[in-house]
Order: structure tokens, then sequence, then C-alpha cells
């Protein structure tokens, strides 16, 4: 396969399809025109589409779009949506449902979520000009996760994750990783979610592809496979965040004979009443992401967190408001401590947080 005629796959970072979005004729051109030339063009939906009311037993936001927000996905030509992300199944199996109903009705395929967890752990493949692309999407342990008898996304398992990537190889000519995982807010792995996405790399597949941090990350190269630690937001119109949150990378991977050749464009959402639009700011690669680096910044990150002791006083009901709304809502207070205990030892990265930060103070 020559240069001219490798299979061009564009990856996103997060996106919530607000209806707004929808309504922006020059949004929709501007992202059509970047868009048009991508065999396979693949998104993360960052929220389940439905009216469901349900909510499950969680800590942190809840997102939710209506089904007809999904016409955004086919109005910029998205043609696969990667699922396994946190808030998948915030409004349960009723969301989950609609989520899948929406989709097939746009007949827009998905990956990383299933009915089951047998199903969630299936790569995604299509064959494009004769040539097989298999995606192996997986995200953090968290409240979203499929179980054996229950609907949700493909979670991050090193040994379960080894052999759908074989199965993938088994079926397909290149597969590509997508994982939802990191710290939002923080632009830089942590130590360890670098060994996993090395880990990933090192089984021969021809990229690794993150997001979930709501912002830019960083980029390397290991034994020969393209890493992108954070693609940031794609469209995630949520006002009064940091100039971060609406900034992003659209990643163009040309798949050929020889290999994968990466371009990063920036992007930035832009919002004129309403109006939106997408701009390019720049090509190129992000910063490279080396360990040394990463091990400062994550020792930078935890000494200025450590400072706030707010997540062990929450935890260990240290706190003195803590502890006083607890003895007067012994259920309420105690159902949101559970959630957010929970939350913290089963997602990886908030657990190397967790335990970060206790080692720093054991020290002390």
């Amino acid at each position: 396969m020559s240069k001219t005629d490798s299979i061009r796959v564009t990856v996103t970072g997060d996106l919530y399809p607000d209806p707004s979005l929808l309504l922006s004729r020059n949004l929709l051109a501007e992202i059509e025109s970047i868009l048009s030339d991508s065999d396979l063009v693949i998104t993360n939906l960052e929220c389940p589409l439905t009216t469901a009311t349900g909510r499950i037993k969680k800590s942190g936001p809840y997102l939710k779009a209506n089904t007809g927000s999904g016409k955004l996905l086919q109005a910029i030509k998205v043609n696969l949506v990667s699922l396994a992300n946190n808030h998948l199944m915030d409004f349960g199996r009723e969301g989950f449902n609609d989520t899948i109903d929406a989709l097939r009705a746009l007949g827009i395929p998905y990956t990383g979520a299933g009915r089951n967890l047998a199903e969630a752990s299936q790569p995604y493949v299509r064959e494009i000009r004769g040539t097989r692309i298999a995606v192996i999407n997986v995200t953090q342990n968290e409240f979203s996760i499929a179980r054996e008898d229950a609907p949700g996304a493909n979670p991050i398992d090193p040994i379960n994750n080894f052999y759908q990537i074989e199965r993938a190889k088994a079926e397909s000519d290149h597969q590509i990783v997508i994982v939802h995982a990191g710290i939002e807010g923080y632009p830089y792995p942590t130590p360890g979610l670098q060994k996993l996405y090395r880990f990933y790399a090192s089984l021969g597949v021809d990229a690794v592809i993150g997001h979930h941090s709501h912002c830019i990350g960083g980029y390397e190269v290991f034994n020969n496979v393209p890493i992108f630690y954070s693609l940031g937001n794609f469209m995630f119109n949520e006002p009064g965040n940091p100039p971060s949150w609406y900034e992003g990378l659209l990643l163009d991977l040309a798949i050929g004979g020889e290999g994968v050749a990466c371009q990063a464009h920036y992007i930035k959402l832009e919002d004129n009443s309403n109006d939106f639009r997408i701009r390019l700011l720049r090509t190129g690669l992000p910063e490279i992401a080396d360990p040394a680096t990463i091990g400062h910044n994550w020792s930078l990150y935890l000494a200025d967190r450590g400072r706030r002791r707010n997540t062990l006083n929450c935890l260990f009901r240290r706190n003195l408001a803590i502890r006083s709304l607890n003895r007067v809502f012994p259920s309420l207070l105690s159902r949101e401590l559970t959630a957010s205990t929970y939350g913290l030892l089963r997602n990886e990265s908030s657990y190397e947080y967790l335990v970060g930060l206790l080692d720093k103070f054991r020290k002390e």
C-alpha cells in the first residue's frame, strides 16, 4: 500500500453532544471539511443518549443528552463511537439501552461497551479497502463497568486486555487501543498510566490513544508505537471551565504497509453567542512524555494536593464539618462517602493518587 493509498483514521477526544452545537451551521461545516477525507472517524461519546431520570449511585457529576442530540455524530460524519468511559452508565440500564438504540437508529457502530462483560470486551473490526482495522476500547474501573450479567463498559484489566489485543491481532491487520483514563485537569499521565500504556504498546499494536483528563496530554513513541496520553476535549460545551477545557487534538493516523504516520491538529471550540466554531490553532505533536518528567510532575502534583488534605479528611471523616454533618444525616453522608471511597479505591488513577498521598504523609 503506497502512502497515497494509506487509510486515514481520525480520533478525537471527549464529545458532549450539546443540542446547541447541532444548531451551529458554521461549526458543522468546519468539522465536516476537516473530517471529510477520513475513512474512519472515532469520537468518545462522553454521556448516554437518554431521557431516563433514574441515576445510579456514584460520586462525581452526571451527564446525559437526549437521543436527538446523537444527530450531531451523524452530521459530522462520525462512523465509530467509543463508549468505554466513566459516564456511560450514569442513568443505569435504561440509559444504556437508550444509547445503544439511538446509535443503531443513526447507523453508527460503537465499541468498548455491551450488554455484558463478554460483549463489551469484543474488539471492533472494520475492513477498509482490503485492510482490516481493529479498535480495542477500555476505561478505568469506576461506576460504568460491565459485569458478567450486567451492561456497561470494557474495563482496564491488563490480563484480559492482553487477550483482547491478541484476539484483535488475529482478526485484523492493524490495531488501535483507545483508553479513557487519567486525572481530570492534570496534563500528564500518572507514572502508573504511562507504564500501562507502554504495556499496551509493547503488544505490537499500531497506536495507543487516551482521553478523559479534559486537557491535552503528552506524546511519545515506545517500541515504535505512538502513544498519545490525552487528546483533551473535542466538543464539550460546558461553561465555566479553564481554557484548556475547550482545546483538544484531532489526531490523524495514516495507516499503510509501512506502519502508522501521525499528525495532530490543535483545535479550539469557540462560542460567539451560541454560534460555535472549531478553530485550528496549529498542527504538530504535543510535548514528549519522558518518564523523568512524568515522575517529577507527579511529585509536584501530590505535594500541591497534599497541602489541602481534603481527600484524606473526607475519606477518614476527620474533617469537623464532615463529622458534624454525618451525625445529622448519617444515611445520606454514608452513601456519599461510600461512593467517593469506592471511586478512589476502584479507579486506577485515583488509587495511585491516594497511595501517593498516603506515602507522602507517611514520610513526613
